[in-house]
């Protein structure tokens, strides 16, 4: 009988206190890591935890940021303002 092995970037338990690496949190939001370290870099991101040369993000943080960004876009579009492209 086969077995299947659990993919590589797939936590065991997903919870708000999980811990994303940097392709876990690309693929949340849908751009490329090499973006996600550029934001990270320039503070656009919420900060990540750095243990030696490991980089991690809560995933309740990533979501909570996501969120805050999706409604202050949803309140310049409904005022008339647009929305800032990054």
């Amino acid at each position: 009988m086969a077995t299947t092995r659990p993919k590589k970037n797939v936590p065991l338990e997903i919870g708000p206190d999980t811990y994303l690496d940097v392709n876990q949190v690309a693929d949340l939001i849908g751009l490329a890591p090499g973006t996600i370290w550029n934001w990270r870099l320039v503070g656009k991101l919420p900060p990540a935890a750095k243990l030696g040369k490991v980089v991690r993000w809560r995933r309740g943080d990533i979501l909570s940021w996501l969120a805050e960004r999706t409604w202050a876009d949803a309140r310049r579009r409904a005022e008339g303002q647009g929305v800032a492209h990054e």
